[in-house]
């Protein structure tokens, strides 16, 4: 048996392989790397190793697409966080949104007045806020939760591209930090 050296896609010595000397050597093999200390790695270079001080970076694109990525996931996750409105906080995910535009359309139609609050059957409904409470929704609330829902997303998507035009500045967007400037979500709430 013969000790073959792996590496990566970068060159990077990854791992031994024992093979027969007989058969036919895997791609990506090659000499035994250098002696490494520390942080060190060995890279192959023009079929020969190349010692350096650390693992060597992605591609700046690819460490951008993965930082957008994350920006991405944290401005989708602050969409669906709720909205307050007066003291109030409202869920806003897919099935509310979908309950919100039900309703105000039924207050645009039906012309319910502020002080009857949001009937059903001539039921005034207590509605559940985020934080269990319950309150009468009146016309002007429900437009005012559906303005909320907008303006909010609104403004999380300016935010996420603000972070994404600031992290594509950076020369190190892996280690970006996007977490300020968000609008306040119910997870903020003291």
């Amino acid at each position: 048996m013969v000790t073959i050296y792996a590496y990566d896609k970068n060159g990077v010595y990854t791992h031994a392989v024992e093979v027969d000397p007989m058969g036919e050597v895997p791609a990506g093999l090659m000499t035994a790397p250098p002696a490494l200390t520390g942080t060190q790695v060995a890279q192959a270079v023009g079929g020969a190793w190349v010692v350096l001080p650390e693992y060597p970076k992605a591609p700046l694109l690819q460490r951008q697409t993965a930082a957008w990525e994350r920006i991405k996931h944290e401005r989708d996750r602050r969409k669906f966080a709720g909205v307050k409105v007066g003291t109030d906080w409202f869920h806003c995910d897919t099935d509310s949104r979908g309950q919100w535009e039900r309703m105000v359309n039924r207050v645009n139609t039906q012309g319910l007045v502020d002080s009857a609050g949001y009937t059903i059957g001539g039921q005034p409904v207590p509605w559940k806020t985020m934080t269990g409470s319950f309150v009468i929704l009146t016309a002007g609330k429900i437009r005012a939760v559906v303005d909320a829902v907008e303006l909010q997303e609104a403004m999380i998507f300016g935010r996420a591209e603000m972070h994404r035009v600031a992290m594509e500045a950076s020369s190190t967007p892996e280690s970006y930090d996007f977490s300020t400037g968000w609008p306040a979500s119910i997870e903020d709430a003291p």
